[in-house]
């Protein structure tokens, strides 16, 4: 994978050399056990805006990660930041159109649009929530047709994919804490709209194909 010049604002400016080494347990297992809190939370939070009333609750969403959670200092500033970029990709049109043809929940699909996603090797915050955004897309679909019992496996699916190809990227990119910085960025909702743009595309072939 070669460097890329572009300026800092520009979509493709977080793709490095280094960022797919292969993640080391001992660094990468506290990101990825905050990133299990982080994902719960946004899931639990989007299901709290849906017009339909599911009854889920956090236990539903598996386990609580250990010496995480409350005691991190910057929680809160972490979900509030995700939830941002959330709410700017989440209201798409076309996002939409192609949430509500998809079929079905299995992890071949979850796999092949997320790999679809980070195909052309660029990771940024914008695609990371892309990432969390599909997984609440999949835990609705499984809750209209009554398999709750897929939550959990959804979230399993999710770390698993950001443990393989995402978490390294975060580990050099200041870790979960980032995103805070990253919103603070004036031009974060441009990368952003471009992250929409390649999952709503990725959708919109898979729909058209199926």
């Amino acid at each position: 994978m070669q460097e890329v010049t572009e300026t800092a604002c520009s979509p493709a400016a977080e793709r490095t050399e280094g960022d797919k080494a292969p993640p080391q347990d001992s660094a990468i297992q506290p990101l990825l056990e905050i990133g299990k809190v982080l994902l719960r939370d946004f899931i639990m939070e989007r299901l709290s805006r849906s017009t339909e009333q599911f009854g889920v609750s956090l236990a539903n969403l598996g386990p609580f990660p250990q010496d995480t959670g409350t005691a991190h200092p910057h929680l809160k500033g972490m979900s509030d930041s995700l939830r941002r970029i959330g709410d700017l990709l989440s209201n798409d049109t076309k996002l939409q159109q192609g949430i509500a043809h998809m079929s079905d929940c299995s992890k071949e699909t979850f796999f092949k649009v997320a790999e679809e996603v980070f195909s052309d090797g660029v990771v940024n915050w914008g695609r990371v929530v892309m990432l969390f955004i599909f997984a609440c897309i999949l835990v609705l679909k499984a809750l209209t047709q009554s398999i709750p019992n897929i939550i959990q496996t959804v979230i399993s699916w999710t770390m698993e994919f950001m443990q393989r190809y995402v978490l390294q990227w975060i580990q050099n990119h200041g870790g979960w804490e980032g995103v805070m910085s990253y919103v603070s960025m004036p031009c974060w909702q441009t990368v952003c709209v471009f992250a929409l743009g390649v999952l709503t595309a990725v959708l919109v072939v898979k729909w058209k194909s199926s």
